[in-house]
């Protein structure tokens, strides 16, 4: 039942796309998970040369963090839904956009030097993730990172019937499988904790589990 969960997250995003991006994009833009996630970023900007090749595996409107990329990294931004495609192409001009679900999209071996994945691994299977990670690790260079924000709790299968007006979808797995499933992939997890903010997505306080990796 994966691929019709998933058509369910792409025709969601496609509805809420513009909802999403006024709504939760500025409770992320003025709370902790800017914070957050530009922390994280400001790190791999130190690690990684600037002009270096950078995927942001579901990538969203784009705002603001394949942006924040998109400021030192020669990113390209995946994501399944053409409305928030069409809205990153207009809000990260500077950056390249793929439509396609990140379990099916390609890229050659050894060609990046970071891949991220915001808040939107959650979405794919978990029945999906152990071979979504050895695609990541394929597209690595030697060295390259890996960061992503994952489920805190293990449940196959997530659902929400009005979720900014969409049906949505999520699915996790418990946070020492994720980890198995990146170290069996090829990565080296260097980092993994529980973060929580005090204002998520819906407005209340929302935790994840952060990984930190890099291609062995």
């Amino acid at each position: 039942m994966t691929a019709e969960n998933h058509d369910i997250v792409r025709a969601a995003y496609d509805v809420i796309a513009d909802e999403y991006l006024r709504r939760v994009a500025v409770v992320r833009e003025s709370e902790g998970v800017r914070v957050q996630v530009k922390s994280l970023i400001d790190e791999i900007r130190e690690r990684v040369p600037h002009g270096g090749r950078a995927i942001d595996l579901g990538c969203g409107a784009g705002m603001p963090f394949t942006a924040s990329l998109a400021e030192h990294f020669d990113v390209t931004g995946v994501d399944f839904s053409g409305r928030q495609i069409e809205l990153a192409q207009k809000n990260v001009p500077g950056a390249s956009f793929v439509q396609s679900d990140m379990t099916q999209v390609e890229f050659p071996d050894g060609e990046a030097d970071v891949v991220t994945a915001f808040f939107s691994i959650i979405h794919v299977h978990r029945d999906l993730h152990a071979m979504l990670y050895q695609s990541i690790a394929a597209w690595l260079k030697p060295g390259g990172v890996f960061a992503a924000s994952l489920g805190k709790r293990g449940k196959a299968e997530d659902w929400e019937d009005d979720w900014f007006g969409a049906r949505m979808f999520w699915s996790y797995h418990e946070p020492d499988v994720a980890l198995e499933q990146i170290s069996n992939a090829g990565m080296r997890v260097e980092r993994s904790w529980h973060e929580t903010v005090e204002a998520g997505i819906d407005g209340l306080p929302e935790t994840f589990f952060w990984v930190v990796a890099s291609k062995a």
